[in-house]
């Protein structure tokens, strides 16, 4: 995945590819460095991510330890997409809602990860304000 070149990926790809995570763990040293190519594909989409996509991500992530920083990076991108880019086609100052599935995902998706933790305390914060939002 590194040597991918310019290879961006859509809103999908990333709900779907980080879905393929779920029953992967933290702790293993492959899964953390896939993790790491990831990142930067997945901070360059300009797609909009909905709430599907952000709610299967989530969920791939649930076995997933905030202690490492590869997945702290990665809740960072992923919040910052749910914060920027979860918004209208039409109109980017409306943010689109998330759904019930979504909320549930989300957090069956950070499970694993400690609120001790900054990035994660962030990515609570931002999905607390959408849902007051809808």
């Amino acid at each position: 995945i590194e040597n991918s070149g310019d290879v961006v990926l859509d809103a999908k790809a990333v709900g779907s590819g980080l879905h393929g995570l779920q029953n992967m763990k933290s702790d293993s040293f492959e899964v953390r460095l896939l993790i790491k190519a990831l990142i930067p594909k997945i901070e360059n989409s300009w797609d909009v991510f909905d709430s599907r996509s952000i709610g299967t991500a989530l969920l791939g992530l649930k076995l997933m330890k905030s202690e490492h920083e590869e997945v702290r990076e990665l809740i960072r991108v992923l919040c910052d997409k749910v914060e920027n880019r979860c918004v209208s086609v039409d109109d980017p100052k409306v943010q689109l809602p998330l759904s019930g599935t979504c909320l549930a995902s989300c957090l069956a998706g950070i499970q694993s990860m400690s609120s001790d933790h900054a990035e994660v305390r962030r990515f609570i914060a931002v999905i607390s304000e959408r849902l007051q939002t809808c």
